[in-house]
């Protein structure tokens, strides 16, 4: 109980924030080389004035909607649907707004350990879904800093992006799914940091067929990078997908130079148990037992097996 208080608190404080033009993983006022007491970078948030946030952009009677839906969707409250739809129907700049309470609240239920905050804030996110994908794609391909366009305050204005902030936008891009699956494969090729590229990887491998055609060619590509950690994660990625396309790209993976690598794709066709792998999987064997690798071979034989067994 003492938890789900405390949860339910910095979620509003979150709100109220965002709610303000204000954002602890966003766009702030505040000092972006300021340390918190773990040593990690964080973005300092100070309190709107009169002057500042929704109090100029919008006027009273929008704002005190506004601040009675975030009350809303912080407490539970069955209202809260309703006023969803209401919000989104008022127009674009609203509707940018909503996103960035929510995903705002998303990261400070992530903070203060609240999974059933979490999975309601990202069900909100998925839910208006669409018009937004690229928001969070762009999350996945942009550096550690970088300035967002505020179309409330009509102004640039800097965001911190940190692993957190990625793997959110990644499981909420997972959960949209096909819809998705273009702005994602798209944001692994203009994404300005690994992470960015890893992150990107594992929301289109949990699409899976989901994803379709273009998350699963996209896999198969990474799945042949020069980066042998991006490999594994491609390789990984097409556990999920069942197409002959993605199949030939595990059966590929298998002759890969990295243990791991080849370790993921042997789980990856044990998973599918599709008969037309086991050409493959006997040749790897053989590779493994030529090799001395006897572990391998153990495991690529109990793969054997387990299809042979279907």
């Amino acid at each position: 109980m003492t938890r789900m208080i405390k949860a339910s608190t910095a979620l509003v404080m979150a709100l109220a924030l965002a709610a303000s033009g204000c954002s602890s993983d966003g766009a702030s006022s505040g000092d972006p080389d300021a340390r918190s007491a773990s040593g990690d970078a964080q973005t300092q948030v100070t309190a709107p004035s009169e002057a500042d946030g929704t109090a100029r952009t919008f006027d009273p009677a929008t704002r005190d909607f506004m601040m009675e839906g975030l009350r809303q969707f912080s407490g539970g409250d069955p209202a809260w649907p309703a006023t969803r739809r209401r919000w989104l129907s008022m127009g674009r700049r609203e509707s940018d707004f909503l996103v960035g309470a929510m995903f705002a609240a998303l990261l400070a239920a992530q903070r203060v350990n609240a999974p059933d905050l979490v999975q309601r804030a990202r069900h909100e996110l998925v839910l208006i879904g669409e018009p937004y994908i690229e928001f969070l794609a762009g999350i996945l391909a942009t550096g550690t800093v970088a300035t967002i366009y505020d179309r409330i305050e009509e102004k640039e204005k800097p965001i911190r992006v940190d692993d957190d902030t990625r793997r959110e936008a990644a499981e909420v891009l997972a959960l949209i799914g096909g819809p998705a699956a273009a702005a994602t494969a798209r944001s692994l090729d203009r994404a300005e940091t690994k992470s960015g590229r890893r992150f990107a990887l594992q929301a289109l491998g949990n699409m899976g067929d989901r994803g379709g055609r273009v998350a699963g060619d996209a896999l198969a590509r990474w799945a042949h990078d020069d980066d042998w950690v991006l490999r594994v994660e491609a390789v990984h990625g097409l556990r999920s997908f069942s197409d002959a396309a993605t199949r030939v790209a595990l059966e590929t993976a298998l002759r890969d130079d990295e243990k791991l690598v080849r370790e993921n794709a042997v789980r990856g066709l044990m998973g599918r148990r599709d008969r037309a792998s086991l050409p493959a999987l006997r040749r790897a064997l053989t590779a493994a037992q030529d090799s001395a690798r006897l572990g391998e071979a153990r495991h690529i034989r109990s793969a054997i097996a387990r299809i042979e067994a279907r």
